[in-house]
């Protein structure tokens, strides 16, 4: 027990009424997770989240750690990076349309979203990409593949409310929010390697990483003077590549009580 001195034994004080206020931890894989609400649920990333748990993610080495305050609201990073509508247009070095699609599946606070082969080779790993969801048998052998490019069959996995992460055989990225406030955000970014890549490989990785966070905080922006404009769109969202936007939205209204 820890008290301040000079206080003494004043009339009615209860030191049980004055103790700190207690807070949920919770650890998963490199992420440590703290929550302020008591009463919330304990941490539980689902099935999806286990999917990944063949990942040597612990193993790999940092390469990379940022920090930036950007001027958007953190839900729209959050639905910029649950969806892949916008892919084609801000990341055209990223552009598979024509040979991959990128399907999303949820269960409760864990959105997992991949890429599949249209036109699968008859590889094995084409195999599972096409044919199994995230955590059935055989999923796992995607984590002891050959990496194929820095964005080379990938997981990307969304963990309401506030946290992204992409997940390859040979890197991992981190990256979490904390609203500073409506229309800023403060940005962290976790990358790691797998400590048997060469230099080369290492720098394609961050370079690869590099610009599309940059191509997407540049249109998060844009999107973000057009909300403090009061120029939203009154539209629906496309039902195949917008799903992880739903869940976003899902989750907040959930939150809101609407």
């Amino acid at each position: 027990m820890a008290r301040a001195s000079g206080v003494g034994e004043p009339e009615g004080f209860e030191l049980a009424d004055y103790s700190l206020k207690p807070v949920q931890i919770a650890q998963w894989r490199r992420l440590v997770f703290v929550c302020f609400d008591p009463d919330a649920a304990p941490l539980d990333v689902g099935p999806l989240g286990r999917a990944v748990d063949a990942y040597p993610l612990e193993s790999m080495e940092l390469v990379l750690s940022e920090t930036n305050d950007r001027r958007f609201n953190w839900k729209v990073l959050l639905e910029n990076y649950s969806e892949n509508y916008h892919t084609p247009f801000v990341h055209p070095e990223l552009d598979t349309s024509s040979s991959e699609d990128y399907p999303m599946v949820s269960d409760g606070i864990t959105l997992y979203a991949w890429d599949r082969p249209l036109r699968p080779s008859g590889s094995r790993v084409d195999e599972i990409r096409a044919t199994l969801l995230p955590g059935e048998p055989g999923w796992e052998e995607l984590a002891t593949v050959a990496m194929d490019g820095p964005y080379g069959i990938g997981g990307y996995l969304t963990v309401w409310p506030n946290v992204m992460m992409n997940i390859f055989p040979g890197a991992f990225l981190a990256m979490w929010m904390q609203p500073l406030d409506a229309t800023t955000t403060r940005v962290e970014r976790r990358l790691f390697v797998r400590p048997d890549a060469d230099d080369d490989t290492r720098k394609s990785i961050i370079d690869a990483h590099g610009l599309v966070h940059a191509q997407d905080v540049d249109i998060c922006e844009r999107v973000q003077r057009s909300h403090s404009a009061g120029l939203d769109a009154d539209g629906l969202l496309a039902t195949v590549e917008e799903r992880g936007v739903f869940f976003i939205h899902e989750h907040v209204r959930n939150r809101l009580g609407v």
